[in-house]
């Protein structure tokens, strides 16, 4: 049966049905392909216009700035360098007492005691005297019976020479001897006789005089070994003095500073002066003058050290003195002290601490434009702390006496608490002034 087109009306419509779909698929490409080019475009003029919109950067110029530094003055002056040393108070004179006869120690000066002062001249201690009493009474006696005997013996003789002249004539030639008849022999026999009886007179009255012992010199005792009592003899260590009128101090010296140091035995006043330093703490210190005696013929074994020894007048300070900045306490004994020893003088030289002599010997300056010069220095001595050396400053200037990070010639510097000067002009701040004293 054939079916008539007509009546299905389905079979009469175009056949159109795919076109929507494919018109949307290429509205969606063409969208996919344009978005992300709008979004580009959008964010180029989105970031253009924040580039025009935000305000003009103003451009300033970083201004130089000065670091903060310390500084000292320091001025030219006539200088004298010291060698300084160290050493330890020794006695001048040092003696051992012993007594040069025995017997029983009956009296003791109570200034004979360690630690104890005794004046030159004053008895320390004295020995039972009787038993050398008695026997210098016993010499005289023999003294008076060899001069009795001696004189006993020039009256036999004034006979014999009488006699000698009586009879002379009549006696032989061989027989003859007049020495003998006038009793010569006799005589020197009785004269020896009277010279021993006075040499053991002497001796008596010496050991005598030796029972009383005293201080050969001015001196503090620094050892006392006998007591009331005691029997000493010849070998008895009684007590050791030292002399207290002058005291020693061996320093040693560097080989190469012996040159400055003058010791001229024929003239010890035109010697180096010295300064004789006892630290006691707490700041407080004893100081005298001495002044070099000699330099000792021997070098240190340890090093290359030469022995010098320095004398120092009272160093107890017991001689009167009308000076009352003379210190009252006494340089002692086996105190380890510091000396500090004349040496050459220096014209035109400026004393500075170790710290502003930089490496090499540099030294830092502020000039008078408030710029860093950096300039080399002669040392010309050494002192504990500071040292001289040859002048070197200009007019205006002073010397950097703080650290610096970097040191260039040339920075511009400017002082701490400074209200500004020539070329230092510009602003310090807390930045600034961290960094100067770095």
């Amino acid at each position: 049966m054939k079916t008539d087109s007509s009546e299905n009306p389905m079979n009469d419509a175009p056949k159109t049905t795919s076109s929507p779909p494919a018109a949307i698929r290429s509205t969606i490409a063409l969208l996919r392909f344009m978005l992300p080019v709008v979004v580009l475009v959008i964010a180029v003029l989105g970031a253009m216009y924040l580039l025009q919109s935000r305000p003009a950067a103003t451009r300033t110029e970083t201004e130089a700035r000065a670091t903060l530094v310390e500084t000292i003055f320091a001025s030219p002056a006539d200088q004298t360098a010291e060698i300084t040393a160290y050493g330890t108070v020794e006695p001048h004179r040092e003696l051992l007492l012993q007594p040069q006869v025995g017997g029983q120690v009956v009296r003791i000066n109570e200034g004979l005691r360690s630690g104890g002062r005794v004046p030159a001249g004053e008895m320390l201690f004295m020995i039972d005297p009787r038993d050398y009493r008695i026997a210098m009474i016993q010499r005289e006696a023999d003294v008076a019976k060899a001069a009795v005997a001696l004189q006993l013996e020039e009256a036999r003789g004034d006979v014999a020479q009488r006699e000698w002249e009586l009879l002379r004539d009549s006696i032989k030639a061989s027989d003859q001897n007049e020495g003998l008849a006038l009793r010569g022999p006799q005589k020197i026999e009785k004269e020896a006789a009277l010279a021993a009886a006075r040499g053991r007179l002497e001796k008596a009255e010496l050991d005598l005089e030796r029972t009383t012992i005293s201080a050969p010199f001015n001196g503090i005792v620094l050892a006392d070994d006998i007591e009331i009592g005691q029997v000493v003899s010849p070998q008895t260590r009684a007590a050791t003095i030292a002399g207290t009128d002058r005291f020693d101090v061996m320093v040693s010296v560097p080989l190469d500073k012996l040159e400055w140091i003058r010791a001229d035995p024929a003239d010890p006043e035109g010697n180096s002066t010295a300064r004789i330093i006892q630290e006691l703490g707490n700041g407080r210190t004893v100081v005298r003058t001495g002044r070099v005696d000699r330099i000792v013929g021997e070098v240190e074994r340890s090093g290359r050290l030469a022995k010098v020894r320095v004398l120092v007048e009272d160093p107890l300070g017991l001689e009167p003195s009308t000076d009352e900045a003379r210190p009252a306490l006494p340089l002692l004994l086996g105190s380890y002290v510091r000396v500090e020893i004349d040496g050459p003088s220096f014209t035109d030289a400026v004393e500075l601490p170790r710290s502003v002599i930089r490496d090499n010997g540099n030294i830092w300056i502020f000039d008078r434009d408030g710029r860093l010069q950096i300039r080399s220095s002669t040392i010309l001595a050494g002192r504990p702390d500071t040292v001289l050396v040859e002048s070197f400053l200009l007019p205006g200037e002073e010397i950097v006496s703080s650290p610096l990070p970097s040191a260039l010639p040339g920075m511009m510097l400017e002082r701490i608490g400074s209200t500004g000067r020539p070329g230092s002009n510009a602003e310090v701040n807390d930045a600034e002034v961290d960094r100067g004293d770095a």
